[in-house]
């Protein structure tokens, strides 16, 4: 299994954080669909729970799904001594020799031990099952780290932690339709995967030529669809329900624009080195 956690999100009111939980978990289930794997997912508290055998193809959707800053192959236990002290052990057996480790852990519900109890119950076992390892404890500095997470009666646990794109979730922040002008693909695929990370549930309108930003931005969840540069701007975003055009190259002032309609610029000001590392994140995509 997989646990996921997202950042922003929690930051917002208890009725919000509730809408933009349902709307990343459809996200999620939607990008599974497409890429026809069987998986469950489910949230408690702040944690998405994603059950499957297709682990590797679980992570590709993960990595690519705004609202997600970090996800990590897990396994579960329940909460009792006897179960989590094993598999910890077990999963302490990819730790280098001579290197140093700390354990985390985070509790949730009534049991026999408090969580540092439990992180030092744990660091006891795994030196006492490698000896020969050499290993050493450094709470602030490890070269490794074991997380254990209990709550109620079940204990999750892992050893590594890959970070998603965080953001927000896509379709939580309204529509806006992207301006895609030829030889331009890079700064617009940018322009694009910027406004979608605040959540934004995005259209394209490529010029000819530049059609490839749809394969580009598609596994990031969008855009939504291309749409031909036919009939006014204006009855374009009608037809798209866009209040917002993104821009990358032009001023509105040479476009036909009625108010109230926001236009970003979402490159004005991006550091190249930002810049790059976006461009990398698609391309790798």
């Amino acid at each position: 299994m997989l646990l996921g956690k997202y950042g922003e999100i929690a930051l917002k009111s208890a009725s919000v954080r509730r809408r933009f939980e349902r709307q990343l978990i459809h996200n999620i289930e939607n990008a599974l669909m497409s890429h026809r794997v069987e998986a469950s997912v489910e949230e408690d508290r702040g944690v998405l729970y994603i059950r499957t055998n297709h682990t590797e193809k679980v992570e590709e959707v993960l990595a690519h799904t705004f609202g997600v800053i970090y996800y990590s192959e897990a396994t579960e236990t329940s909460s009792r001594w006897e179960d989590i002290e094993p598999e910890a052990a077990r999963l302490a057996s990819s730790f280098p020799p001579q290197t140093s480790f700390a354990v985390r852990c985070k509790r949730a519900g009534t049991h026999p031990y408090t969580s540092m109890e439990l992180a030092a119950r744990l660091g006891e076992v795994i030196l006492e099952a490698y000896p020969e390892k050499e290993f050493q404890v450094d709470l602030m500095d490890p070269d490794n780290t074991l997380w254990a997470e209990v709550r109620n009666d079940k204990c999750h646990m892992y050893v590594e932690k890959k970070r998603g794109p965080g953001g927000m979730p896509v379709c939580t922040q309204g529509r806006a339709l992207l301006s895609v002008p030829r030889g331009m693909e890079d700064e617009a695929a940018v322009a694009g995967w910027s406004v979608m990370k605040r959540g934004v549930r995005l259209f394209v309108m490529p010029e000819e030529g530049a059609e490839d930003i749809v394969p580009r931005l598609r596994p990031w969840g969008g855009p939504e669809r291309s749409v031909r540069g036919e009939g006014s701007l204006q009855e374009i975003l009608r037809g798209t329900g866009s209040r917002a055009l993104v821009l990358v190259d032009r001023e509105p002032e040479e476009m036909d624009l009625e108010p109230p309609l926001a236009v970003l610029y979402p490159l004005a000001g991006m550091e190249e080195e930002r810049y790059e590392r976006i461009i990398a994140f698609i391309n790798g995509g």
